[in-house]
């Protein structure tokens, strides 16, 4: 299946929702690339990733460059996978050699994308405000 990689719609329902979060978590003035994914024969959004292209202390401890989300019904098709290789292949372009991504310890499909990406696991962090435990994962996006 082929998709289409654009800016987030500003109609998508929970762009908001990311804003305000962002703000609350003073992650709002971290510049950084939203994407989602549609299928080009129904346009239904599949997915969506954030690249953030610098970290800041609370996003080096957890969060890392890249945040993604695959709709519930378009998981297992290779998705999550294309899109942590095009946010490494976009943070490359933008000079960044290792991109750090985190993930919840429990989501094992999830760590198994970010190891096809190259991942290699780098201990845990954890969000300062609600203690949530995160795996860390270094991605070198030089080779």
């Amino acid at each position: 299946r082929s998709a289409t990689w654009t800016s987030w719609s500003t109609n998508w329902r929970k762009v908001e929702r990311w804003k305000k979060y962002c703000v609350q978590n003073e992650l709002a003035h971290i510049s950084a690339s939203d994407r989602r994914s549609s299928s080009r024969a129904d346009g239904r959004v599949m997915g969506m990733v954030r690249v953030r292209h610098y970290l800041n202390d609370r996003l080096l401890e957890h969060g890392g460059h890249v945040g993604y989300y695959v709709r519930r019904s378009e998981r297992g098709k290779g998705y999550a996978t294309a899109a942590l290789r095009l946010a490494v292949e976009h943070l490359r372009n933008m000079g960044v050699t290792r991109v750090l991504v985190t993930v919840n310890p429990e989501n094992a499909a999830s760590i198994r994308v970010i190891v096809a990406n190259g991942g290699a696991s780098d201990g845990q962090g954890r969000d300062p405000d609600s203690g949530e435990v995160v795996n860390r994962y270094w991605i070198e996006s030089s080779a």
